[in-house]
């Protein structure tokens, strides 16, 4: 029993002992007189209206009207259901004046009923009476009678209690519950760094100390009997992606917290908030109690920490891009170059898979520096690093290895796959326009199935079929295995175009001069023939041909 009240809500056993007490009062009250007495005053209304009509009766009877006298009697039962009947009967018994009905037996009323009787005189000397029957008090009157009384306390209980329990919970909302802690308790509650909130079984504040007040800028006793999800919360995140603490939906651990963010009066506050449940005796949960720490400078600096570290990245990023690749076409510098072929120099030593290199080198480029200037020459540099990049950037390593040269690490690629890469290498590069100016390159491949015993050595080989292709014309592609054995690479090959006087050097005028002037001396007409053929031949070369082997073919058509 005694648990079962437990389990009725506090609030509805208030209500139901202060609807009992007002009952009880009421009835003391009743049973001392201090409230009036309904029979009673039921009795002293009825003896007034008898003695009311008993004045009417008497006057119609003084006139001697006898029939008169006996409709006023049945008009007035009529009219007053309270009456049951209305006789007149003089001091012999004999009935003068009668308001019950013919077919009703005079004693079957008098039995069931309650009389009151009015005498009349004449001369001093008693002539009659007037007597009213009416029904017994509380047979049908619900005040007077058993279950009307039952009825009615039930009514004035339940309305009671209702009333009070309204009152309460509205009521208890604003009750100060600080008010029964000790001084010194709520002393040290405000003394606290963190913020302390207790909230009731229906998530209202019922308790907040100073900190927690000064940081939602509101007073104290405002904040009482408010639900804590009416402040202005911001959108914040649980450590395990739940929401409130005091959530229906969350189950409270001990070593558990959760970051929210309020608004504050002048900022925006992040909270660390640490809750407990709150138990009664019985082990039943009445409420919450939570804590909020201010740990909003915290997060700023935890914030700016990580842009910083963000910051710093970005700059690491930036620095490692300076030192790692070449600033004027964005290709990996020769340092860098090393460090990413030597791991896949062990890996196709260990795995025994190919790995291809080409070294490209732009023809005459001296020369462009020289006609078009070192601006023209690094537009054409930046343009051909750019091509490269956008061809093998994704699956090859990509480095500018000198001034003109470029070297390509193609992991995975035997010779011929590497050579035909070369080979859209140097289409491609052809038909890049530098504002007017075109460009072609020599390429040397070669790979690791040659039997190079380092990185360098397979370098070397590339350098040797790159060498050989510009010894064999440029603006070619040449395999290691393709180079004589007995080439001699001593030999510098020239990094410029030819000039008519450095080829003419090579060939003197006036030697070729000579040879015409004789052959003109002893055959004229063979003569002319050799001079158109070699004008002939000199305007068709120079189209297609360099300025080298355009002169040398103009000589030899004039020697045939």
């Amino acid at each position: 029993m005694r648990n079962l009240i437990r389990r009725i809500p506090t609030k509805l056993r208030l209500a139901i002992s202060f609807a009992l007490i007002a009952i009880g009062v009421t009835a003391l009250a009743e049973t001392v007189g201090l409230l009036p007495d309904a029979r009673a005053l039921k009795l002293r209304g009825r003896l007034a209206l008898c003695e009311s009509i008993a004045i009417h009766a008497s006057q119609a009877l003084a006139k001697g009207e006898t029939t008169e006298l006996t409709q006023y009697l049945a008009s007035v039962r009529d009219r007053t259901p309270e009456i049951s009947s209305v006789e007149l009967v003089s001091q012999d018994g004999v009935v003068r004046a009668s308001s019950r009905d013919e077919g009703t037996p005079a004693e079957s009323i008098k039995q069931a009923a309650d009389e009151i009787s009015i005498p009349f005189f004449e001369d001093g000397q008693p002539w009659g009476t007037l007597e009213f029957r009416f029904p017994p008090l509380g047979k049908n009157d619900p005040s007077l009678s058993s279950w009307g009384r039952t009825r009615a306390f039930l009514a004035v209980f339940c309305t009671l209690a209702l009333l009070y329990y309204t009152y309460l919970n509205r009521m208890l909302k604003f009750l100060n519950p600080s008010r029964v802690i000790p001084g010194r308790v709520r002393s040290a509650l405000d003394a606290l760094a963190e913020g302390v909130v207790v909230l009731d079984d229906q998530k209202r504040i019922a308790l907040a100390n100073a900190t927690f007040a000064r940081n939602v800028g509101l007073p104290r006793e405002s904040l009482l009997g408010q639900p804590i999800d009416s402040l202005p919360w911001l959108q914040g995140e649980h450590e395990g992606g739940a929401d409130r603490p005091w959530s229906e939906n969350i189950e409270i651990k001990d070593d558990e917290h959760w970051m929210m963010r309020l608004q504050g009066k002048q900022q925006v506050l992040d909270l660390k908030v640490s809750a407990a449940l709150i138990r009664d005796d019985a082990g039943e949960v009445r409420g919450i109690l939570a804590s909020f720490d201010d740990v909003t400078l915290l997060e700023e600096q935890k914030h700016e920490l990580r842009r910083s570290r963000e910051s710093i990245a970005r700059q690491n990023a930036e620095l490692r891009l300076l030192a790692t690749r070449d600033p004027l076409t964005n290709c990996h510098n020769r340092r860098s170059f090393f460090e990413e072929f030597e791991p896949h120099w062990e890996r196709a030593l260990q795995h025994r898979t190919a790995l291809g290199m080409a070294i490209i080198d732009i023809d005459f480029f001296k020369s462009i520096n020289d006609n078009h200037g070192h601006q023209m020459g690094d537009t054409v540099l930046r343009g051909t690093g750019g091509q490269l990049l956008e061809l093998y950037d994704d699956e090859a390593i990509v480095c500018r290895y000198g001034g003109e040269e470029f070297c390509i690490l193609f992991p995975e690629r035997d010779i011929e796959a590497t050579r035909e890469a070369g080979e859209r290498i140097r289409v491609a590069l052809s038909q890049i326009d530098f504002e007017g100016l075109s460009v072609t390159a020599s390429i040397g491949v070669s790979s690791i199935e040659f039997g190079a015993e380092t990185p360098q050595d397979l370098i070397e080989q590339a350098d040797r079929s790159l060498y050989c292709a510009k010894r064999t014309g440029r603006n070619r592609v040449v395999r290691f295995d393709e180079v004589p054995v007995d080439m001699d690479t001593s030999e510098e090959v020239s990094r410029t175009k030819p000039t008519e006087a450095a080829v003419q050097a090579r060939i003197p005028q006036s030697a070729v001069s000579s040879l015409f002037s004789a052959l003109a001396y002893r055959d004229p007409e063979t003569a002319a023939h050799c001079i158109r053929v070699s004008n002939l031949t000199a305007m068709l070369s120079r189209q297609n041909m360099s300025l080298s082997d355009s002169y040398l073919a103009e000589i030899g058509a004039a020697a045939a």
